[in-house]
């Protein structure tokens, strides 16, 4: 830092000097006295940078590391390290080069061991004499192998959606693959029923979404088939409607009549808007009682029982009305 200051001192000196030679009518920086300004700024911070990277520093680096050797038939089993945390000392250029490409400590997996990755790493760094390797952590790095499975599991989305007023969905959201081929170790994979998605949140949807949807990242030796999914959810406007229909008694005994007031009943639902004119060719709903609850019921009244018909419209049903009717046995004359 010292040259810097010295450079800058004999600068602002000499310009002062040829200004009062001057008779002090020439401005202070007129643009090449500008110029001289930079090009010693920047030589006076190459100066100091040449100076300061020749000295020893401490660093902290996170190296990568790679198991290699490892057989078809084996797979990765526990918690390996996907870095190491390695504190060194050196000179500045030689940790700067390292600093920028990070190398990467390779493990042996074709047999099981410990090893020591302090030595491991020093190992990495036996030809720079100029690197002094401190501490690495994790200290110890286990490699347990076991025989390789493949299984295939279906994909659960944790997608929380809500849609805007009026508007809803026509379906369950739709994966793309809905199931993916999760390979490891055979204590990892067996016992796996589904895999899931990371979890993700969509408000106020009103029309129909497609993105893709990141897995959840699997365990230290797993490997995933894919690493997302398509997420599909169909949305649409809904409206208001109702329709009248007649109740019906279901399982009564042969010859047994019973009669119903009212025995028709409004029932209201919601669908989608582009359905509705479909409405005057299908009838979504039918109401019943089944004789079962009549037998079970003391009071007279049953609340009648609503069942979709067609699958053809994507109906939500909200009410009847009445939403309990009266019954009593016919005694035949």
């Amino acid at each position: 830092m010292s040259s810097f200051q010295d450079i800058w001192i004999r600068f602002t000196r000499q310009t002062a000097s040829r200004d009062d030679s001057n008779g002090g009518q020439a401005p202070l920086f007129g643009w090449k006295k500008t110029g001289v300004f930079g090009l010693a700024i920047l030589l006076a911070f190459f100066l100091w940078f040449m100076v300061n990277m020749g000295r020893e520093y401490s660093v902290t680096l996170e190296l990568p590391v790679e198991v290699r050797n490892i057989s078809e038939e084996t797979a990765l089993s526990g918690e390996l390290p996907e870095q190491a945390t390695v504190s060194m000392s050196g000179e500045g250029w030689a940790l700067l080069n390292y600093y920028n490409n990070p190398p990467k400590i390779q493990l042996d997996g074709s047999r099981q061991q410990q090893v020591n990755m302090l030595e491991e790493v020093r190992s990495l760094f036996g030809n720079a004499s100029n690197i002094s390797v401190k501490q690495v952590i994790p200290p110890i790095a286990t490699i347990q192998t076991e025989e390789k499975r493949s299984l295939r599991v279906p994909v659960r989305s944790r997608v929380d959606v809500t849609v805007r007023e009026r508007y809803g969905t026509l379906s369950e959201p739709v994966l793309r693959p809905d199931s993916i081929t999760v390979t490891g170790a055979a204590s990892q994979v067996e016992g796996l029923t589904e895999w899931v998605t990371e979890p993700a949140e969509i408000a106020n949807l009103d029309e129909s979404v497609t993105m893709n949807i990141p897995l959840s990242p699997p365990e230290s030796g797993m490997v995933l088939s894919v690493s997302q999914v398509e997420f599909f959810l169909p949305v649409a406007e809904f409206t208001e409607a109702e329709v009248r229909v007649p109740v019906e008694i279901r399982n009564a005994p042969v010859g047994k009549m019973i009669e119903i007031n009212p025995s028709i009943v409004t029932l209201r639902f919601d669908i989608p808007i582009e359905e509705y004119t479909l409405l005057q060719n299908l009838t979504p709903y039918t109401a019943f009682v089944d004789y079962l609850e009549i037998l079970q019921d003391d009071s007279g009244l049953v609340t009648p029982q609503v069942e979709v018909l067609t699958e053809e419209l994507h109906v939500r049903f909200k009410s009847a009305f009445p939403s309990r009717i009266s019954y009593y046995n016919v005694i035949p004359q």
